[in-house]
C-alpha cells in the first residue's frame, strides 16, 4: 500500500484522485481483499476463476462466491468482480451457451463487472487474445523457410 501511495495511487472508486491514476487491486483471495479494506480506500476487484476452481484462501466453490448471498456480502469490500470468461457464456465442445445471469445478478448488488465489453485480456483467452499470435508465426515462417531454402 506504501508503494501505491507513495506514487501517487490513491482515492476512492471514481473520486477525483482516482480518476487522475485510475487503478483496481485485484485478488482471486476474498479474505485478501476484506483484509485490505481498513489500509486503502482504492477499488478492489474479487476475480473470479473457472467454475472448478476454488477461491486460493478459503476454498470456496464457485457456486458459493457467486451465489447472491455472498454477493451481497463481498459487496461491503469490493465494487465489483472480475468472473472468468467462461462463468459468462459457458463452453462446452467448442460450442458457447446459453449465458448465464451472473452479469445481471451482479448489478442487482451495485457491483461491477470487470472487464469491460471489448476490453484487450492479455491472458487466458485463447489465442485471440494476443493479437501478435499470428504475426508472430507469421514471422517464425518465414525465417525457417529462408534458413532452410538459403543455408549454405
Amino acid at each position: 500500500m506504501e508503494t501505491l501511495q507513495k506514487y501517487g495511487f490513491k482515492g476512492s472508486y471514481l473520486s477525483k484522485n482516482w480518476l487522475r491514476q485510475p487503478i483496481f487491486i485485484q485478488s482471486f483471495a476474498p479474505t485478501s481483499l476484506v483484509y485490505i479494506v481498513n489500509k486503502t480506500d482504492l477499488p478492489k476487484i474479487l476475480l473470479i476463476d473457472n467454475v472448478d476452481i476454488p477461491t486460493q484462501d478459503t476454498n470456496q466453490s464457485y457456486w458459493k462466491i457467486t451465489s447472491d448471498e455472498y454477493l451481497n456480502y463481498i459487496k461491503q469490500y469490493v465494487v465489483g468482480i472480475g468472473p472468468w470468461k467462461d462463468t459468462l457464456v459457458p463452453v462446452a465442445k467448442n460450442y458457447m451457451l446459453t449465458p448465464t445471469n451472473l452479469v445481471s445478478r451482479a448489478h442487482a448488488h451495485n457491483l461491477q463487472v470487470a472487464p469491460k465489453p471489448n476490453t484487450f485480456m492479455p491472458f487466458g483467452s485463447g489465442v485471440h487474445a494476443y493479437p501478435g499470435n499470428e504475426l508472430a508465426k507469421l514471422e517464425t515462417l518465414i525465417m525457417i523457410h529462408h534458413l532452410v531454402t538459403k543455408f549454405r
